[in-house]
């Protein structure tokens, strides 16, 4: 609040109370026929009392009004968060870093094959990375909770070092919530190019629209064969279900949706608190891929090479907004 805005509240204050008090001639009038040599202590008494009342009654009610309510609690206003997929308990084969700001959301793919180099443990994909985190944790002797925590924050440290970013807080899902998720909103819908089945991830859709529950929208995000780019087309399958269930999320089944999934996930965050941040985003979720090189061959196995310097303004553009939106249709 300015100088200019607190002198306007002060003067509105003061003649408001003004208005309210009794005539002050006549107290004086009073008081100097009673005790003529007290009158001028008593006039500086009686104006201090007119000013503390004033400025305990009438300009906090002033401010109050001038002062914009505030943010629900438990919204999160703007967050970065790793958003890890894991099936079973070993490697997190969707990594996706989420920027919450407002009413937009904002979705990155990093590629689980991704080269990286993991504090500790050298060069790696970067889907390894939670795996040798949690397992090195459980070795020294840490519990299954402890040792979650330290490969998701291990996951952190490489995912932020590859897009310059500070990330905020992870949220560590399993896979099998998904199901559960889609459930909670009264499904999700996608749409497909063309047939597509892949029996490994029990997937099988037909081309054009379907609105996924339980176990189709798992094997949706899970299928990557029969796919024309594999793993990559996997990911658009996973950024245009994300996007889709986040519209589906609203302020009257955000309880639904927390229910369902919270023995699912591993998280450091206010978990309440981003279920009804999602409730609140507009228009669907912008995605993007983070630029990778053709496949190569590594001591890892084959996986995408990456060039940090690449990466990181590209990131940084995403999520300053010129991430597109999720497609209409994915392969």
């Amino acid at each position: 609040m300015t100088h200019d805005k607190t002198e306007s509240l002060i003067r509105e204050a003061v003649t408001e109370q003004a208005g309210r008090a009794v005539d002050g001639s006549v107290v004086i009038r009073a008081l100097q026929r009673e005790r003529p040599r007290r009158s001028m202590a008593l006039v500086f008494a009686a104006v201090a009392v007119v000013v503390v009342a004033a400025s305990a009654v009438v300009i906090p009610q002033l401010m109050r009004r001038d002062q914009a309510p505030p943010a629900a609690p438990g919204v999160v206003e703007e967050r970065t968060i790793l958003v890890l997929g894991r099936d079973g308990e070993s490697r997190t084969d969707t990594i996706m870093l989420t920027r919450l700001a407002g009413e937009r959301a904002t979705a990155i793919s990093v590629p689980r094959d991704t080269l990286v180099d993991i504090p500790g443990f050298g060069p790696g994909k970067v889907n390894s990375a939670f795996s040798q985190g949690r397992e090195a944790a459980l070795a020294a002797g840490a519990s299954q909770g402890a040792a979650d925590k330290t490969g998701a924050e291990l996951t952190m440290s490489v995912v932020g070092g590859l897009t310059g970013m500070e990330i905020d807080d992870y949220l560590l899902i399993d896979m099998a919530a998904i199901g559960r998720a889609a459930d909670a909103v009264g499904g999700v819908e996608v749409c497909v190019r063309s047939d597509t089945r892949d029996p490994l991830a029990q997937a099988d859709f037909r081309a054009g629209r379907s609105l996924l529950t339980g176990p189709d929208a798992l094997a949706f995000v899970r299928q990557r064969r029969g796919l024309p780019n594999g793993d990559l087309d996997r990911i658009m399958r996973q950024q245009v279900f994300l996007s889709g269930l986040i519209g589906r999320v609203t302020p009257a089944n955000a309880a639904g949706v927390l229910a369902a999934v919270r023995d699912h996930v591993v998280t450091d965050a206010d978990l309440l608190g981003l279920v009804e941040s999602l409730a609140r985003t507009r228009g669907g979720v912008r995605v993007a891929l983070i630029p990778v090189d053709l496949e190569v061959s590594s001591p890892q196995g084959a996986g995408l090479e990456v060039s940090p310097e690449v990466v990181r303004p590209f990131v940084q553009s995403a999520l300053a907004g010129e991430a597109p939106a999720a497609p209409d249709c994915v392969d």
